[in-house]
């Protein structure tokens, strides 16, 4: 009896330091147009599943920001400096951890500023990493790994949809297993300009924020987003309103702007947004609560609301999760070699 209940407590701890063993601590640090974001997470190696978040933050670097005040569309050497110093600060921390590597990537930032191979090469010189420079197709690919990584949604049901500071990505899958994708240019950051110039004529050099907003500029703000969602290809327009996708909200714009916004209702409906949208005419940066992104809370709503009532999306889940998700289980940046 004694050498029976031995040998089942030794296979069972075999077995569970196998699948222990199964488990990797990786980092990944994306470097977006509102700043940097670190993410420490376990990964499951069998499955490529994100297992566990150990740590994540974020640095306030408004790259996109500073690119559309700036006519000769390049980053300056004080901001280079700042998002350096952000990076170099992730990076400390990330190591402090035991983990098998970490990555770099740059999404819109890169994609924009003309001087952006200098302040990739700045990186690699003061860290010994590269960059690894996402164009828009690649950053949909990992939102939907991402999104795929802490989901149990069948592929092909799924709708990965990301709004960054300087883009805007739908992507899933096709009947053949292949990756379709949708982007376009118009990003929390530059729907926001949209509204300060072309609404409320204003410069952007003298006002970052819109708010507040009145009746009349939201409407015309809502008018214009459905006009951008109008221009998304026939395919994704017949997926997103089948009443078997589920389209997930990825990225920070979703995670920390929308889901605030409706007090965690998740998911939430075009009825739900509107009523938000609704409350927040009238309001400034300072009723909004201050800080770093209130001047785009109320834009981004009206962003969102215009593509789900355009494209029939009836609701919308949220998951927390970016790039730097994506990047921690996309094993092309995992299989050359272990990073130091």
């Amino acid at each position: 009896m004694k050498l029976f209940l031995y040998l089942f407590v030794f296979s069972f701890w075999t077995i569970s330091l196998a699948a222990h063993n199964t488990c990797v601590l990786r980092a990944a640090i994306d470097v977006g147009a509102a700043g940097p974001k670190l993410r420490i997470a376990e990964v499951d190696r069998t499955t490529n599943k994100i297992t566990k978040i150990l740590y994540t933050k974020q640095w306030s670097v408004f790259f996109q920001d500073h690119l559309s005040k700036n006519s000769d569309k390049k980053l300056s050497p004080e901001i280079m400096f700042e998002g350096l110093r952000a990076i170099k600060e992730a990076l400390a921390l990330a190591k402090s951890f035991e983990i098998q590597g970490v990555v770099i990537v740059g999404a819109s930032p890169f994609r924009k500023a003309l001087n952006a191979d200098e302040f990739a090469k700045n990186i690699y010189l003061e860290s010994g990493l590269p960059i690894h420079i996402l164009d828009q197709e690649l950053e949909a690919k990992l939102a939907f790994q991402a999104a795929l990584a802490k989901s149990s949604s069948h592929l092909e049901n799924l709708v990965a949809w990301d709004i960054g500071g300087g883009s805007t990505q739908f992507i899933t899958l096709g009947l053949e297993g292949e990756y379709l994708f949708e982007g376009s240019s118009e990003g929390s950051g530059p729907f926001r300009d949209l509204i300060v110039e072309s609404i409320q004529k204003r410069s952007l050099k003298e006002y970052k924020s819109p708010n507040p907003l009145s009746d009349e500029e939201v409407c015309l703000a809502k008018v214009h987003a459905e006009l951008l969602a109008s221009n998304v290809t026939q395919v994704f327009k017949d997926k997103l309103c089948h009443s078997e996708t589920r389209v997930v909200g990825v990225g920070s714009v979703f995670g920390r702007g929308i889901a605030s916004l409706v007090r965690g209702k998740n998911p939430f409906t075009t009825e739900d947004l509107e009523g938000v949208i609704h409350d927040l005419i009238g309001k400034t940066d300072c009723d909004l609560g201050g800080g770093d992104f209130a001047c785009v809370e109320v834009s981004n709503a009206i962003l969102v609301y215009g593509f789900m009532k355009e494209l029939g999306i009836q609701k919308m889940h949220i998951m927390d999760v970016n790039n730097a998700d994506g990047a921690i289980v996309y094993n092309p940046f995992w299989t050359d070699k272990q990073r130091e």
